[in-house]
């Protein structure tokens, strides 16, 4: 089954400023995102939200608090850059156009 691809609700999408999530390197394979200034996500987390199933990938604290684009990525208090997918988000078949996706 393929899935419509999640809305990117983010403040950096409605602002056009920062990173916002088609911008992130996903790799289904490995469970991992890549930053657009190089950091791979530390956690893959399959949850259910609104009755849909979604995964929550989070990013390093301390990687993002030392990074120069940390102001223009996350408005997080935690300080760190959390993404939801939806499962095979970055499939060719739902992808076309997309920037950045990787599943080999």
């Amino acid at each position: 089954m393929i899935t419509p691809l999640m809305a990117d609700h983010s403040p950096q999408a409605k602002a056009g400023a920062g990173y916002a999530k088609g911008e992130f390197r996903i790799d289904w394979k490995s469970r991992t995102v890549c930053c657009p200034e190089g950091s791979t996500s530390i956690g893959w987390h399959p949850v259910t939200q609104h009755g849909h199933d979604a995964i929550v990938v989070e990013f390093d604290r301390w990687d993002c608090r030392a990074c120069p684009a940390q102001k223009r990525c996350t408005t997080s208090a935690r300080g760190s850059r959390m993404l939801t997918l939806r499962p095979k988000e970055g499939s060719p078949a739902v992808c076309v156009g997309a920037v950045s996706w990787a599943d080999a």
